[in-house]
């Protein structure tokens, strides 16, 4: 398969039987070519699903699989998922940093920024984490969400400021939702940890002095999270 070995194709007869002559071959050889060829397409067919599903930049999961795992919670009965919750993260000044230095710079940032969240997650089996894109990560938490959910959201925080040199400074904002049954949709429950994403955001910038109002994202981009 493309120049590679994968398996052996043997037929074999019985002692009594005439040897193989050049038909035999001729049809083994077409088995094999075709079985090559179906190898071939599934492979190639499961990079496509992969491709579909991931974010090409930092390898997480993208906004499809997101929505897909949040369907899957919001068809549970509101007790029994009360306990879940996303984060939302948004990387602060990355277009300062696109702008400046350049897309490549700014891709490192999300590539780090992708790492900090993998690695800050407690227990993988019941976390999904995505790029939803641009400059905004989410984390799914399914399950042990009231005990870990703001654990996991400090340390993300903390391990992004770390992540840059000694003479820069990171950081990314993460607000919190919880799918508890005062919350009817998976839509509502983005809007919430969005908008308390937004609160720590410019919290930070009211804290560092700067202008709050560069904070503000525009209204179609916080629709592309909410949709």
């Amino acid at each position: 398969v493309d120049d590679e070995t994968w398996g052996e194709l043997s037929a074999a007869r019985r002692i009594d039987q005439p040897a193989f002559d050049d038909h035999d071959v001729s049809i083994l050889r077409h088995i094999a070519t075709e079985t090559a060829s179906a190898l071939t397409n599934t492979e190639r067919w499961a990079e496509i699903e992969k491709m579909a599903l991931r974010d090409q930049l930092t390898g997480l999961a993208n906004r499809h699989v997101l929505y897909a795992v949040l369907d899957e919670i919001f068809r549970r009965d509101p007790v029994d998922r009360q306990d879940c919750a996303v984060i939302m993260c948004d990387v602060d000044g990355l277009k300062i940093v696109n702008d400046g230095l350049g897309h490549e710079a700014g891709d490192r940032l999300l590539i780090d920024a992708a790492a900090s969240l993998r690695s800050a997650i407690r227990d993988p089996e019941r976390s999904t984490i995505c790029r939803i894109g641009g400059d905004e990560f989410c984390v799914v938490i399914d399950g042990g969400a009231l005990l870990t959910a703001h654990e996991v959201s400090d340390t993300i925080e903390r391990l992004f400021a770390r992540s840059g040199g000694p003479n820069e400074t990171r950081s990314i904002s993460c607000g919190i939702a919880f799918a508890s049954a005062d919350v009817p949709t998976r839509s509502d429950l983005l809007r919430a940890a969005d908008e308390n994403q937004y609160q720590t955001k410019r919290a930070r910038r009211a804290a560092r002095g700067e202008p709050i109002a560069d904070a503000v994202r525009h209204d179609g981009d916080r629709r592309a999270i909410r949709d």
